[in-house]
């Protein structure tokens, strides 16, 4: 997704946040703890995208077996696990708005759409398009989400 100048977009505290919810062992899960550390590690959101967009193609390939309706629920959670990490407080990158749609916090699905709205028209889509795993989560979530 090309960067352009765009006001970023007010993120809030999830009220009823992910991580702290999940049992002590699934905390300790490679996947989970993979997620996090994509998140923290990552020196910007160019790299936390393509981390992320490894291991949602991972995880919808070698765990779920392309089972998207299996997949799309778990995604959402670890997007939102390893964001709930990161304390942001605002979107400013197209990348990272495209992330915060798929979490499972309504007020930052909110924000995401937001900050998409007011990029260039087609600059979604073509995240999308370069991220394959990432397209099929996210078809599989608006098509549960509008159900």
């Amino acid at each position: 997704m090309t960067q352009h100048k765009t006001r970023g977009v007010a993120l809030i505290r999830p009220v009823d946040p992910v991580y702290p919810k999940l049992p002590p062992i699934a905390r300790k899960l490679p996947l989970v703890e993979d997620w996090v550390d994509a998140a923290l590690f990552a020196r910007n959101w160019k790299e936390r995208s393509a981390a992320f967009e490894a291991l949602t193609h991972r995880s919808m390939t070698s765990i779920f077996g392309f089972n998207v309706r299996c997949a799309h629920r778990a995604i959402s959670g670890y997007v939102s696990c390893a964001l709930e990490h990161l304390c942001e407080t605002e979107i400013s990158r197209g990348d990272a708005a495209s992330w915060y749609l798929l979490a499972r916090h309504a007020a930052w699905q909110a924000a995401g759409r937001q900050f998409i709205a007011k990029t260039r028209p087609g600059a979604f889509l073509e995240f999308r398009r370069s991220n394959p795993g990432y397209d099929r989560a996210f078809a599989a979530l608006a098509s549960q989400r509008s159900a």
